[in-house]
Protein backbone atom coordinates (compact mmCIF):
# COMPACT_ATOMS: atom_id res chain seq x y z
CA UNK A 1 0.00 0.00 0.00
CA UNK A 2 1.37 3.46 -0.94
CA UNK A 3 2.67 5.55 2.04
CA UNK A 4 0.48 7.92 3.67
CA UNK A 5 1.23 11.63 4.31
CA UNK A 6 -1.31 13.92 6.35
CA UNK A 7 -0.87 17.31 4.34
CA UNK A 8 -0.51 18.17 0.40
CA UNK A 9 0.56 21.48 -1.51
CA UNK A 10 -2.11 22.61 -3.74
CA UNK A 11 -1.14 25.17 -6.67
CA UNK A 12 -4.33 26.65 -7.52
CA UNK A 13 -5.69 28.41 -9.97
CA UNK A 14 -5.36 31.57 -8.95
CA UNK A 15 -3.11 35.33 -9.32
CA UNK A 16 -0.66 34.42 -6.56
CA UNK A 17 3.09 32.92 -7.37
CA UNK A 18 2.69 30.27 -4.51
CA UNK A 19 1.41 27.10 -3.15
CA UNK A 20 -1.35 26.39 -0.63
CA UNK A 21 -1.19 23.63 1.96
CA UNK A 22 -4.13 21.42 3.20
CA UNK A 23 -4.79 18.77 5.51
CA UNK A 24 -5.77 15.66 4.24
CA UNK A 25 -8.65 13.47 5.73
CA UNK A 26 -7.70 10.03 6.54
CA UNK A 27 -9.84 8.90 3.70
CA UNK A 28 -7.23 10.30 1.20
CA UNK A 29 -4.03 10.16 2.76
CA UNK A 30 -3.12 7.03 0.86
CA UNK A 31 -4.40 8.09 -2.13
CA UNK A 32 -3.44 11.30 -3.02
CA UNK A 33 0.26 11.45 -4.73
CA UNK A 34 2.05 14.60 -6.27
CA UNK A 35 0.00 15.35 -9.93
CA UNK A 36 -3.44 15.00 -8.63
CA UNK A 37 -6.01 17.20 -8.24
CA UNK A 38 -8.02 17.83 -5.49
CA UNK A 39 -11.36 20.03 -4.54
CA UNK A 40 -9.96 22.36 -1.59
CA UNK A 41 -11.41 25.53 0.37
CA UNK A 42 -9.76 29.18 -1.04
CA UNK A 43 -11.74 32.22 1.09
CA UNK A 44 -15.30 31.32 0.06
CA UNK A 45 -14.93 29.82 -2.49
CA UNK A 46 -14.18 25.98 -3.59
CA UNK A 47 -11.30 25.32 -6.39
CA UNK A 48 -9.30 22.39 -8.03
CA UNK A 49 -5.44 22.75 -7.57
CA UNK A 50 -2.81 19.77 -8.51
CA UNK A 51 -0.68 18.55 -5.65
CA UNK A 52 2.66 19.57 -6.56
CA UNK A 53 3.61 18.31 -3.20
CA UNK A 54 2.89 15.59 -0.40
CA UNK A 55 4.36 15.38 3.32
CA UNK A 56 4.44 15.15 6.69
CA UNK A 57 5.94 18.95 7.64
CA UNK A 58 3.42 20.35 10.28
CA UNK A 59 2.42 23.61 9.20
CA UNK A 60 3.59 26.90 11.62
CA UNK A 61 -0.49 27.89 10.92
CA UNK A 62 -3.66 26.25 11.38
CA UNK A 63 -4.41 24.83 8.06
CA UNK A 64 -7.92 24.09 6.29
CA UNK A 65 -8.73 20.04 5.42
CA UNK A 66 -8.72 19.19 1.13
CA UNK A 67 -12.30 18.37 0.51
CA UNK A 68 -12.16 16.24 -2.40
CA UNK A 69 -9.76 14.23 -4.32
CA UNK A 70 -10.09 14.40 -8.03
CA UNK A 71 -8.40 11.97 -9.25
CA UNK A 72 -7.44 8.18 -9.14
CA UNK A 73 -4.26 8.81 -10.64
CA UNK A 74 -2.04 11.52 -11.36
CA UNK A 75 -2.98 14.20 -14.46
CA UNK A 76 0.47 15.67 -14.23
CA UNK A 77 3.94 13.26 -14.11
CA UNK A 78 6.98 15.08 -12.80
CA UNK A 79 7.85 15.98 -16.64
CA UNK A 80 4.96 18.03 -16.82
CA UNK A 81 5.02 19.71 -14.12
CA UNK A 82 8.81 20.59 -14.70
CA UNK A 83 6.98 22.22 -17.94
CA UNK A 84 4.46 24.01 -16.38
CA UNK A 85 7.42 25.34 -14.14
CA UNK A 86 9.18 26.39 -16.92
CA UNK A 87 6.48 28.02 -18.85
CA UNK A 88 5.52 29.71 -15.27
CA UNK A 89 9.01 31.50 -14.96
CA UNK A 90 9.35 32.24 -18.58
CA UNK A 91 6.05 34.60 -18.46
CA UNK A 92 6.15 35.16 -15.11
CA UNK A 93 2.70 33.76 -14.55
CA UNK A 94 1.13 32.00 -11.38
CA UNK A 95 2.07 27.90 -11.63
CA UNK A 96 -1.59 27.34 -10.65
CA UNK A 97 -2.52 29.10 -13.46
CA UNK A 98 -0.39 27.54 -15.97
CA UNK A 99 -1.57 24.20 -14.92
CA UNK A 100 -5.19 25.24 -15.16
CA UNK A 101 -4.14 26.38 -18.87
CA UNK A 102 -2.40 23.08 -19.10
CA UNK A 103 -5.36 20.94 -18.62
CA UNK A 104 -7.26 20.05 -21.25
CA UNK A 105 -11.12 21.24 -21.68
CA UNK A 106 -13.18 18.07 -22.28
CA UNK A 107 -16.84 17.72 -21.83
CA UNK A 108 -18.93 17.39 -18.63
CA UNK A 109 -18.69 14.59 -16.32
CA UNK A 110 -21.22 12.24 -15.70
CA UNK A 111 -22.18 11.91 -12.24
CA UNK A 112 -21.75 8.65 -10.75
CA UNK A 113 -20.09 7.46 -7.35
CA UNK A 114 -16.33 6.32 -6.72
CA UNK A 115 -16.10 3.83 -3.56
CA UNK A 116 -13.40 3.29 -1.45
CA UNK A 117 -12.50 1.10 1.96
CA UNK A 118 -12.42 3.44 5.15
CA UNK A 119 -9.47 3.30 7.66
CA UNK A 120 -11.50 -0.16 9.25
CA UNK A 121 -11.99 -1.46 5.42
CA UNK A 122 -8.13 -1.96 5.52
CA UNK A 123 -7.39 -3.27 8.44
CA UNK A 124 -10.44 -5.57 7.90
CA UNK A 125 -9.27 -6.61 4.14
CA UNK A 126 -5.60 -6.89 5.23
CA UNK A 127 -6.96 -9.79 7.85
CA UNK A 128 -9.12 -11.38 5.61
CA UNK A 129 -5.83 -11.76 3.25
CA UNK A 130 -3.91 -14.11 6.02
CA UNK A 131 -7.28 -15.76 7.12
CA UNK A 132 -8.52 -16.91 3.63
CA UNK A 133 -12.05 -16.02 2.70
CA UNK A 134 -12.03 -17.46 -0.58
CA UNK A 135 -15.21 -17.43 -2.26
CA UNK A 136 -17.19 -15.17 -0.86
CA UNK A 137 -18.08 -12.31 -2.93
CA UNK A 138 -17.99 -9.68 -0.26
CA UNK A 139 -14.50 -10.49 0.31
CA UNK A 140 -13.77 -10.44 -3.31
CA UNK A 141 -14.67 -6.78 -3.41
CA UNK A 142 -12.89 -5.81 -0.46
CA UNK A 143 -9.69 -6.74 -2.39
CA UNK A 144 -10.71 -5.10 -5.49
CA UNK A 145 -10.97 -2.04 -3.80
CA UNK A 146 -7.61 -2.61 -1.49
CA UNK A 147 -5.66 -2.25 -4.46
CA UNK A 148 -7.47 0.95 -5.57
CA UNK A 149 -10.82 3.14 -5.35
CA UNK A 150 -13.06 2.13 -8.16
CA UNK A 151 -16.25 3.91 -9.81
CA UNK A 152 -19.54 1.63 -8.75
CA UNK A 153 -20.21 0.89 -12.52
CA UNK A 154 -16.74 -0.41 -12.66
CA UNK A 155 -17.28 -2.77 -9.64
CA UNK A 156 -20.62 -4.02 -10.80
CA UNK A 157 -18.60 -5.96 -14.11
CA UNK A 158 -15.74 -7.05 -11.39
CA UNK A 159 -17.56 -8.51 -9.17
CA UNK A 160 -21.17 -10.41 -9.17
CA UNK A 161 -24.07 -7.77 -6.85
CA UNK A 162 -21.43 -5.18 -6.22
CA UNK A 163 -23.97 -2.96 -5.34
CA UNK A 164 -26.13 -4.78 -3.19
CA UNK A 165 -22.72 -5.69 -1.42
CA UNK A 166 -21.75 -2.29 -1.21
CA UNK A 167 -24.32 -1.16 0.75
CA UNK A 168 -23.74 -3.56 3.02
CA UNK A 169 -20.41 -3.00 3.71
CA UNK A 170 -21.01 0.54 3.89
CA UNK A 171 -23.16 0.06 6.71
CA UNK A 172 -20.53 -2.04 8.61
CA UNK A 173 -18.21 1.39 7.92
CA UNK A 174 -15.50 -1.37 5.82
CA UNK A 175 -16.39 0.92 2.39
CA UNK A 176 -17.48 4.70 1.83
CA UNK A 177 -18.19 6.71 -1.30
CA UNK A 178 -17.93 9.77 -2.92
CA UNK A 179 -19.60 11.52 -5.70
CA UNK A 180 -17.81 12.51 -8.69
CA UNK A 181 -18.59 16.25 -9.77
CA UNK A 182 -20.26 17.72 -12.62
CA UNK A 183 -18.54 21.09 -13.47
CA UNK A 184 -17.55 22.05 -16.45
CA UNK A 185 -13.81 23.20 -14.90
CA UNK A 186 -11.39 22.71 -17.11
CA UNK A 187 -9.51 21.35 -14.02
CA UNK A 188 -12.06 18.63 -13.58
CA UNK A 189 -12.29 17.12 -16.90
CA UNK A 190 -10.95 13.72 -17.64
CA UNK A 191 -7.55 13.51 -17.88
CA UNK A 192 -5.83 13.83 -21.20
CA UNK A 193 -2.25 13.44 -22.08
CA UNK A 194 0.39 16.22 -22.77
CA UNK A 195 3.48 14.92 -24.67
CA UNK A 196 6.79 16.05 -23.52
CA UNK A 197 10.20 15.18 -24.71
CA UNK A 198 13.52 15.76 -23.30
CA UNK A 199 16.99 15.85 -24.51
CA UNK A 200 20.13 16.96 -24.01
CA UNK A 201 21.14 21.11 -25.13
CA UNK A 202 24.09 22.43 -23.45
CA UNK A 203 23.07 25.68 -24.85
CA UNK A 204 20.12 25.77 -22.72
CA UNK A 205 16.12 25.63 -23.56
CA UNK A 206 15.02 25.74 -27.00
CA UNK A 207 11.18 25.69 -27.48
CA UNK A 208 10.01 24.00 -30.66
CA UNK A 209 6.98 25.37 -32.38
CA UNK A 210 7.94 28.44 -30.79
CA UNK A 211 5.25 30.43 -32.67
CA UNK A 212 2.28 28.74 -30.51
CA UNK A 213 1.90 30.85 -27.54
CA UNK A 214 1.64 27.65 -25.29
CA UNK A 215 -0.52 28.89 -22.29
CA UNK A 216 -3.47 30.01 -25.19
CA UNK A 217 -2.80 27.47 -27.61
CA UNK A 218 -5.26 24.93 -27.44
CA UNK A 219 -4.19 20.95 -26.05
CA UNK A 220 -2.08 19.37 -28.12
CA UNK A 221 1.54 18.11 -28.64
CA UNK A 222 4.08 20.37 -27.60
CA UNK A 223 7.66 19.30 -28.15
CA UNK A 224 10.36 20.79 -25.10
CA UNK A 225 13.98 20.60 -25.00
CA UNK A 226 15.42 20.81 -21.66
CA UNK A 227 19.73 21.33 -21.18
Amino acid sequence: MDREFRFVDLSLPVPLDRVFTYRLPETLRHRTRTGCRLLAPFGGRKLTGVAVRVHDDEPEVAVRDALRLIDAEPVFDEDLLRLAQFIANYYCAPLGEVLRTMAPLGGELRKGRIWMLTDKGHQVTRQLVIGGGEGDPAVALLRVLEARPLAEATLERKVEGAKRLLKSLEKKGLVAQEQTVADRDPLRAPAGRLRVEFGARPEGVKLLKAERDPLRAPAGRLRVEFG
